[in-house]
């Protein structure tokens, strides 16, 4: 991994060896360890170390990128060279912004040093403590132990720069016996805080407990979502929704609607990277800082994310959500949190009459973005509620759904949320939730 030295070093030989008229340059380095288990067998265990080095040339409005993994002189050169050819074949970009001017940026504490330096055989030892428990119950346990750090740098010849080091380690369980199976799993920058045992405790239970499910019809139900559906669903909403190309387009279920309730009194969504229970980054690949952006506050269409090209289009700033320039995908919102409630999981079993528990959803697909319509199945673990207690399993459902219509149905918010490296979300209790057919697995 290069350091922030480094990195400046292979940035100013760049910008010496170039003579157009505006260079910026992108790194990403990685270097990524995984474990994979089925079978209650690890079967996998490899190891990736990369580095992509993108230089963007710019011409008057035009402009020309290539990328490279080598930083040797004669291939930066060569690099910068094709850049510029590349540049100069271009027709103007109707969409080109300049280049920003030096920015600040603050500092994430989103490294561990545990992380970075976790062996094969600590992830050995972590998928013992699976594998065992499963077999003790006679279930087949699989999942992955991966551990990751990234450096990331951003640099212009205006003067900007900026540089970042994260660690990411995620630890995904299932446990499966016949047609019943459970899922959990955890992420966090440190992986000394992964809890293997605690993860089989929980994805055993939801496999022993789903043996032999009902049919259910399909229908409007009550449900209980696992943290896991609305993590599925954020990012639907946020391509679709929550964005200011979305809106430019007319697309987006919020054209017109901003400043307007369109969704709960009890939602406040909002996205920020600075978030202590996130894994964020502070800058954007626009060279732009993060910034807060309250998406719903308390049901009320307050913000959307903005890079460079929309903000541009509208006299506003970038609120640092942009990706590599050029592209077609606008901005994207990739830290969304959910605000929690004051119930617990509990509470909300304890509180429904009839009713259905989910505890994933997998497959999901936008069937009509501007309604934010999706649709999907459940997984791992559904069951029925009766007389505020779980009753028994049923055999999956698919559902189809308006997200925005959900979270207008939105009973009860637990108290606690779950994280999902870049996100977090509570569980909840929503009424009115369609199943529209068995799933066929």
């Amino acid at each position: 991994m290069h350091s922030e030295s480094e990195i400046k070093e292979i940035f100013d030989r760049i910008f010496n060896l170039s003579q157009a008229e505006g260079t910026e340059i992108l790194y990403q380095g990685t270097n990524r360890s995984l474990t994979r288990y089925a079978n209650n067998q690890i079967h996998q265990n490899v190891a990736e170390v990369s580095q992509d080095i993108s230089i963007r040339t710019i011409l008057g409005k035009k402009s020309g990128k290539i990328s490279l993994n080598k930083t040797d002189q004669k291939s930066l050169q060569e690099a910068v060279q094709r850049a510029i050819a590349m540049a100069q074949s271009q027709p103007d970009d109707p969409n080109f912004v300049p280049l920003p001017g030096p920015q600040q940026f603050k500092k994430l504490n989103v490294f561990s040093e545990a992380t970075l330096k976790c062996t094969p055989e600590e992830r050995a030892d972590a998928v013992l403590k699976v594998i065992q428990p499963c077999q003790k119950k006679e279930l087949v346990a699989s999942g992955a132990f991966e551990t990751a750090t990234t450096c990331s740098a951003y640099g212009n010849s205006n003067g900007s720069f900026g540089y970042h080091q994260g660690t990411q380690a995620d630890f995904s369980v299932s446990a499966a016996r016949g047609d019943s199976t459970g899922w959990c799993d955890q992420t966090d920058k440190d992986v000394r805080a992964i809890q293997p045992e605690l993860l089989a405790e929980k994805a055993i239970e939801k496999a022993l407990k789903g043996v032999e499910p009902k049919s259910l019809e399909p229908g409007s139900y009550t449900v209980i979502l696992e943290p896991y559906c609305m993590q599925s669903m954020y990012f639907m909403l946020a391509f679709s929704t929550l964005t200011a190309q979305a809106i430019q387009e007319k697309r987006s279920y919020l054209t017109d609607k901003m400043g307007t309730k369109v969704v709960g009194e009890n939602i406040t969504l909002l996205d920020d990277a600075f978030d202590p229970l996130v894994i964020g980054i502070p800058a954007d690949a626009q060279g732009m800082p993060k910034k807060k952006v309250v998406f719903f506050d308390r049901g009320i269409a307050k913000e959307v994310v903005y890079d460079l090209v929309t903000a541009a289009k509208e006299g506003k700033e970038s609120t640092g959500h942009g990706g590599p320039l050029p592209n077609s995908f606008g901005p994207f919102p990739r830290n969304g949190i959910l605000l929690p409630g004051d119930a617990t999981l509990e509470d909300m079993i304890g509180s429904t009459q009839k009713g259905v528990y989910v505890s994933r959803f997998h497959y999901v697909n936008i069937v009509d973005p501007r309604q934010v319509m999706i649709t999907g199945m459940t997984r791992d673990g559904t069951f029925w509620i009766e007389n505020g207690k779980i009753a028994y399993p049923v055999k999956n459902m698919r559902f189809t759904q308006s997200v925005i219509e959900l979270l207008n149905n939105v009973e009860m918010l637990e108290n606690k949320t779950k994280t999902f490296g870049s996100t977090r979300f509570p569980g909840m209790k929503v009424k009115n939730f369609n199943f529209t057919s068995a799933a066929t697995f």
